[in-house]
């Protein structure tokens, strides 16, 4: 087990990072300064954390400063009443530097605030402020998690499904929260309240997750490579993408740690997702990565994919992002402003992926746990387009057209021939034109100086269609010749 030592500095509001690295306004009410980052070993202190049963009351556990837990394949229950508050995980190491109240791996987390809900506020982390959970199952019940901050993924939580093979102990990794609120957390990157990453099973039941932000993806959830999630009879609302780092990555080195289960890259191409940003496997060939994303009575209201855009704005869906092999339900769900981008769908992949969609009672449905509902007499949802393939519905000349001009050698027509012109007869644009007889067509075609005519057969035909034809410059001649004799 490593060592975390810390002093504690009343009213700071700078926190001072390593040596010679730049400060920032980043407002903490208790000042960690570190005395040593370095890794060390206790092996007793490990023993004591590892493979055990323990019940955590608001009797044995004390609001100690910087308080924070770590377990290894145990059993840990928290009871009503618990509070944890203002801890700090942000030292250079992996594990020193995710979950800022909580860490475990391997573990079975369940929180019981029947009479008084269990509290995390104002934890930090680099991910994680408040919760972190490495191949563990969690039950959260009546919980509240409120001003957590992670400076890069999972404000709140950060949840992955991952574990080697040889260390799974059997425990079902699944994540469900029932009852629990999710307010004002941010998480810098992705993920304002929650980061899901490799998971296999979510669920969220009568849960309020609001007013969180984060910066790319999913300011309320967002989930990456997760068989299932649900979310059904809960509220999430007023959650913002700002499109811009929450925090200078350059506080300290901690902080621009890179986890070896996440893909940054992938990470870096999602934008969008107010609400709930949700990212499946591209394959399209094995059934079993689509993502199922089932969504029951909720309510989607005034989130935002921009800090300054309202709910009409046309960005990459203000509540719900949906990319990649997934399928995606929704059943008496409120989204409003849901024909102006509420809903987005992104493709994936070289193969243009496009996720399954289902809806039902889109715009009727959550009762009146929504707030602002909206008349939606629409349910059209928005499509990212993998290839352009319109048709052009006007192909009239207008003032922007260019039209082709037709270099063609004029005859010259001097005076005294035009004064030898019969009655009646008259020369004009380059054609002999008898105002007695109705013109032909195709007559009055040949002889047209002017005219363009288009052989597709004839690879000449540009250069035929440009100039005179031999036929009828004799033609004309012979008429002038005629004229002539006569008179």
């Amino acid at each position: 087990m490593f060592l975390f030592y810390l002093n504690v500095a009343a009213s700071s509001t700078i926190f001072d990072t390593m040596k010679n690295k730049k400060q920032t306004n980043v407002i903490l009410e208790k000042e960690p300064a570190f005395k040593s980052l370095q890794y060390e070993t206790d092996i007793s202190e490990e023993e004591e954390n590892h493979d055990i049963s323990i019940e955590i009351t608001s009797k044995n556990y004390e609001l100690t400063k910087q308080a924070r837990l770590n377990f290894y394949y145990s059993t840990i229950t928290i009871r009503s009443g618990v509070e944890f508050t203002k801890n700090f995980a942000l030292g250079e190491t992996i594990e020193s530097s995710i979950g800022g109240s909580i860490f475990i791996t391997s573990c079975m987390l369940h929180t019981f605030g029947n009479e008084k809900p269990i509290k995390f506020s104002h934890n930090q982390a680099t991910n994680g402020g408040a919760i972190f959970s490495f191949g563990s199952s969690v039950f959260l019940t009546i919980c509240m998690l409120d001003s957590n901050v992670a400076y890069k993924y999972g404000g709140a939580v950060y949840y992955s499904g991952i574990i080697p093979e040889e260390e799974y102990k059997g425990y079902p990794v699944q994540f469900i929260a029932n009852k629990c609120i999710l307010s004002n957390n941010i998480g810098s990157e992705c993920g304002g309240a929650l980061f899901f990453s490799s998971t296999l099973e979510i669920y969220f039941d009568q849960c309020q997750i609001m007013n969180n932000t984060a910066a790319y993806s999913g300011a309320g959830i967002f989930s990456s490579n997760v068989d299932f999630l649900k979310v059904i009879n809960s509220l999430l609302a007023y959650n913002n993408l700002t499109f811009a780092p929450l925090y200078d990555p350059n506080i300290s080195n901690s902080f621009t740690l890179m986890l070896p289960f996440v893909d940054d890259q992938v990470l870096d191409g999602i934008r969008g997702g107010g609400a709930i940003g949700f990212i499946s496997p591209n394959n399209a060939n094995l059934q079993k990565e689509k993502g199922y994303f089932y969504s029951q009575g909720n309510c989607y209201s005034y989130n935002n994919a921009r800090n300054t855009a309202s709910n009409k704005r046309k960005v990459t869906g203000n509540a719900i992002y949906i990319q990649g092999n997934a399928k995606f339900e929704s059943i008496d769900d409120v989204i409003p402003n849901y024909k102006d981008n509420g809903l987005y769908i992104a493709f994936s992949g070289s193969q243009a992926i496009s996720p399954v969609i289902k809806l039902s009672n889109i715009y009727n449905g959550a009762g009146n746990i929504c707030p602002g509902n909206t008349d939606q007499a629409d349910t059209v949802f928005t499509f990212a387009k993998k290839q352009i393939k319109e048709e052009i519905s006007n192909i009239l000349p207008t003032k922007y057209s260019f039209n082709s001009i037709s270099f063609t050698r004029k005859v010259s027509i001097t005076k005294n021939i035009m004064n030898r012109l019969p009655n009646g007869v008259s020369f004009a644009s380059g054609s002999i034109i008898n105002p007695y007889q109705t013109p032909d067509a195709t007559t009055a075609s040949s002889i047209s100086i002017n005219n363009v005519e288009e052989n597709e057969s004839n690879s000449n035909s540009t250069i035929e269609s440009s100039t005179l034809n031999k036929t009828q410059l004799y033609i004309l001649l012979l008429l002038l010749l005629l004229l002539s004799l006569l008179f």
